[in-house]
């Protein structure tokens, strides 16, 4: 399957904002004295899964620059290389033209 830049970057930007608010949350948990240790458990979680999300979306985009950058090096030395041979060729043919 293709990853799509967009759309991870999409993913990242929501969690990102998920996160904040759920850090948000898990302060006011802590400064009610209300809430209990199980709702406070269950706001860390959540955090720690936001967490987790945002690190795995964060790698998959450095993977997919890596991989364009890595492409266009590639694509980058092909079409030097056959820049090359034209010019090898063009000057043999130069040569050529010249000996007639």
């Amino acid at each position: 399957m293709a990853r799509n830049r967009v759309k991870i970057q999409q993913q990242l930007e929501g969690c990102r904002a998920l996160l904040k608010e759920a850090v948000n949350k898990v302060d006011e948990a802590y400064a009610d004295v209300t809430s209990t240790l199980e709702q406070r458990a269950a706001l860390e979680a959540t955090v720690k899964d936001l967490k987790n999300r945002v690190e795995k979306y964060e790698n998959d985009l450095k993977e997919l620059d890596e991989e364009a950058a890595e492409n266009f090096k590639r694509e980058n030395s092909i079409h030097n290389l056959r820049k090359s041979g034209d010019e090898k060729i063009e000057a043999k043919a130069e040569l050529i033209r010249a000996t007639m």
